[in-house]
C-alpha cells in the first residue's frame, strides 16, 4: 500500500473545537474564543472560524499551522486518523461510505 503523505492544504483547518486543557495553552495567542457546548462538553472555538469556516492558526501563504506543537487532538489525529471522519480526503484510506455511514448513526441517535 502505498504511504500517503500530507499536502498541507490547510482544507481540515476549519472549525476545530479545543478543549479546556488545548485552550489554555493557547489562549495567550491573542485569537478571542467561543466558549460552547457540544455534545455536552465543554469546547472553545475561534469566533473568527465560526464565521469563516477556518483556522485561524492556518497560515495559507506558508502552508502550515503556527501552533502546531500546541495543536488540539484532533488536528493531531486528523489525517490518518482511528476515525473514518479523521481520514483525509486525499489519503487513499478514505471512505466516503464510511462517513456516509457514521453521519447516519449520528442523525438517527439525535433523532430518537
Amino acid at each position: 500500500m502505498t504511504e500517503w503523505k500530507c499536502k498541507r492544504c490547510g482544507r481540515c483547518c476549519g472549525i476545530v473545537p479545543f478543549q479546556q486543557e488545548e485552550y489554555d495553552r493557547v489562549k495567550h495567542t491573542g485569537i478571542q474564543f467561543e466558549r460552547q457546548i457540544i455534545a455536552g462538553h465543554v469546547v472553545y472555538i475561534p469566533k473568527s472560524a465560526i464565521k469563516t469556516s477556518s483556522c485561524p492558526f492556518y497560515n495559507r501563504k506558508k502552508k502550515l499551522c503556527e501552533i502546531y506543537e500546541l495543536r488540539p487532538e484532533v488536528c493531531r489525529a486528523f489525517g490518518d486518523g482511528p476515525h473514518p471522519c479523521l481520514v483525509c480526503p486525499f489519503n487513499p484510506k478514505f471512505d466516503p461510505e464510511a462517513i456516509k455511514q457514521t453521519a447516519e448513526r449520528i442523525h438517527k441517535k439525535d433523532n430518537k
